[in-house]
């Protein structure tokens, strides 16, 4: 970042947009006042973990945020009581600033991935700018909901999918890839057809350059096969964890 303030700008702006909104609906006891309809949920669950992990009937949305949330929060239970509104308002600023830097997070990567796919610095930098300045996304990284980070790991997804088909036999890449997609999964359900990338890029790696044309053999394309499944594999372990 050093070596490129602008995009540090970038990142500070992008980061001073979505912090500015967290304390909408605050000081009211997240339980009970009026917040986003959808963050009581995140809210109730993080407040009760870990006994919430046993009697969670609620499964309209996954649990690695709530969770996420309710393990960082546990040790200001040794500061406040749990069931306080004192203890409910932190663990909301908490959530969302896990948001704020989520959607932050979410910027650097439209850089990378931008400049990946592009290999210009500059469509980067742009790609960069347009999220940044983003009302939806500025707007939604100030409420502790899982929409922001879902966008933060599908990029995260995309970023290591990509570097992982272009070097087919590297496993540990097809590893950090089915780790991001079941953290994404565990978000978000729909972050499930995040799999579809995963087809197409089979599809158009398998018809339009398969590994054998790029001097592999079939051992080669066999360990291939078998770095797809580990993904899979490795994404279903982590969804199930999470």
């Amino acid at each position: 970042l050093r070596e490129r303030p602008l995009l540090l700008v970038i990142l500070v702006v992008g980061f001073l947009l979505r912090v500015s909104g967290i304390f909408w609906g605050l000081p009211s006891d997240p339980l009970k006042g009026t917040y986003h309809p959808d963050e009581w949920s995140f809210f109730l669950g993080a407040v009760g973990f870990p006994r919430h992990v046993l009697t969670n009937t609620y499964l309209v949305y996954p649990t690695f945020f709530t969770y996420s949330l309710g393990i960082i929060s546990l040790p200001l239970r040794l500061l406040f009581d749990p069931s306080s509104a004192n203890f409910h308002y932190v663990v909301a600023v908490m959530g969302r600033l896990f948001s704020v830097v989520a959607g932050t997070g979410a910027i650097l990567l439209t850089y990378f991935l931008a400049r990946d796919i592009y290999h210009d610095e500059r469509r980067a930098i742009l790609a960069s700018v347009l999220l940044a300045v983003s009302l939806y996304h500025s707007h939604n990284s100030s409420f502790a909901t899982t929409d922001v980070l879902t966008s933060f790991l599908l990029l995260l997804f995309f970023i290591l999918l990509r570097r992982a088909f272009l070097s087919p036999q590297a496993t540990y890449s097809y590893v950090l890839t089915g780790v991001a997609l079941g953290l994404l999964v565990g978000t978000k359900y729909t972050g499930g057809l995040a799999v579809v990338a995963i087809i197409v890029m089979y599809l158009y790696t398998l018809i339009g350059k398969p590994p054998s044309e790029q001097g592999g053999t079939g051992v080669y394309k066999g360990r291939w096969h078998l770095n797809l499944c580990l993904c899979g594999f490795i994404a279903v372990i982590v969804f199930l964890i999470t």
